[in-house]
């Protein structure tokens, strides 16, 4: 029979049918109407159509793509509520549009709780939101993502963890927590170097550890914490983009696209391919932050080894650029070259250290 002819376009629709009456009650979650249990054929194999394929330790990745919020790694971690579309990354395919009352939630599920897990996403501030005077009241971080609750009222606090944002430095707070006790209600928390621009992608990299925390932003390792205690679960879902605790002080309207949760260490080097766009045509690895508000002495012993401090020529050859759209010149707007370690003769004076790969 020939593939488009009525009668097998009748005999398929009607295999459709009876596929979707056999299996509709078989899925909790009612998502599909067709399962097939491998992959689907057409045109005598011309058109394959099978699952995505899936990295080690994945457990959990939104391409938010779909209006539902669907989990695309197979373990049907899909969001409970429907989601608003934003434009996505790179011009392909969509994002999720959130802030205020517009975030997404997650269910709570045990795959999201383990001591040691890497996430990663982009993220898109928009602006106008952001310089609203109204905008956020009352609290200095609203979550961009958080595992947890924040319950100011009846004190009870869980993040595993959270990333949050200062709307008005746009700088970012990792709090988690721990089995330390000796710590605040926010846990122990890791706060950025850099800051996140405004109506630009940024890509965000967090790996947590038994006991330390590494941020990557733009895939350039930002910060480094050891902490005392290990992560403490929680059952709490994983709330995108704000949270119910937070609806009412928070309005940051953003764009979130391409989150990926993994219960294993993610690698430099993958961060840094997967963030690789944000920088065009220098690689993450080619620059590091050595110190913020440092001495010239100090700015050269921050560079670890395979780097040294940027010449003149490497900072005006790219660097600077890197080193304004993560807002490192914010917070000094001297930044040290490896000729001003003869040409300085203050050795007070504090500036911006940045590293070069040898």
């Amino acid at each position: 029979m020939h593939p488009r002819s009525p009668h097998f376009l009748l005999l398929l629709i009607s295999l459709c049918f009876f596929i979707s009456f056999v299996t509709s009650n078989s899925l909790e979650d009612q998502e599909c109407d067709i399962v097939l249990e491998h992959g689907l054929c057409l045109y005598n194999g011309e058109k394959l159509i099978f699952a995505d394929a899936k990295p080690a330790g994945l457990v959990a990745h939104w391409t938010f793509d779909d209006y539902k919020g669907l989990d695309t790694s197979g373990n049907h971690h899909h969001a409970s509520s429907l989601l608003k579309p934003g434009p996505g990354i790179g011009g392909q395919g969509y994002s999720a549009a959130v802030g205020g009352k517009d975030f997404i939630t997650i269910p709570n599920s045990d795959d999201f709780n383990s001591n040691v897990f890497s996430i990663t996403f982009w993220v898109f501030l928009i602006k106008e939101g952001i310089a609203d005077p109204k905008a956020p009241t009352g609290v200095q971080y609203c979550p961009l993502l958080i595992k947890g609750n924040l319950d100011t009222t009846n004190n009870e606090y869980a993040q595993a963890p959270a990333i949050m944002l200062n709307p008005k430095d746009r700088t970012l707070l990792i709090a988690t927590t721990t089995t330390e006790k000796d710590v605040g209600t926010e846990g122990e928390t890791l706060t950025s170097n850099s800051r996140i621009p405004n109506n630009k992608w940024t890509h965000i990299g967090l790996v947590r550890l038994d006991k330390k925390v590494r941020l990557y932003v733009n895939g350039i390792l930002d910060s480094v914490i050891q902490t005392n205690g290990s992560t403490v679960s929680n059952s709490y879902p994983l709330y995108i983009g704000n949270a119910p605790f937070t609806q009412d002080q928070c309005n940051v309207p953003a764009y979130i696209d391409e989150l990926r949760f993994y219960t294993r260490e993610l690698k430099d080097v993958e961060i840094e391919a997967e963030a690789s766009p944000a920088l065009g045509n220098m690689h993450p690895s080619y620059v590091q932050l050595g110190c913020m508000n440092c001495g010239i002495l100090q700015a050269i012993e921050a560079c670890i080894e395979g780097y040294h401090l940027c010449s003149t020529i490497e900072l005006h050859s790219g660097v600077l650029q890197i080193a304004r759209s993560l807002g490192w010149t914010e917070w000094n707007s001297k930044i040290w070259s490896y000729s001003a370690i003869k040409q300085t003769a203050d050795k007070s004076e504090t500036g911006l250290g940045i590293c070069c790969i040898d």
